[in-house]
């Protein structure tokens, strides 16, 4: 496996300040990179632009992989995560060895948003 892709729909009622916590688990010890985000799409008319400002994410976990994410606020977002044994790849690991050193997976959420 090398690629894995997600497409995540949020309620219209979900509230536009509530984080969702991303809970990724695995059987073997991985390190998980955080190698892409776009948070670009926001809810404009609905938010509160002070909620927007200083967000920042782990670039990489162990044994445990959460992260908090933003997402209820925004239209559409997307993040890129490298799933690897320590040592072994990192977010500049060419493409080709997808699969075999590392697999990707890319979440994508996405919302209506109400006026």
């Amino acid at each position: 496996m090398g690629r894995v892709s997600f497409k995540v729909p949020i309620s219209q009622y979900v509230p536009m300040n509530m984080r969702i916590s991303l809970l990724m688990n695995s059987t073997e010890l991985l390190v998980v990179h955080l190698c892409g985000v776009d948070e670009s799409a926001s809810c404009a008319a609905l938010l509160d632009m002070d909620m927007v400002t200083g967000t920042r994410y782990a670039a990489n976990t162990q044994g445990v992989h959460e992260w908090p994410l933003h997402v209820a606020r925004l239209h559409h977002s997307s993040y890129h995560f490298r799933s690897t044994v320590a040592g072994q790849a990192n977010c500049s690991t060419d493409r080709h060895s997808a699969g075999v050193f590392y697999t990707d997976y890319h979440f994508h959420f996405y919302r209506h948003c109400t006026d």
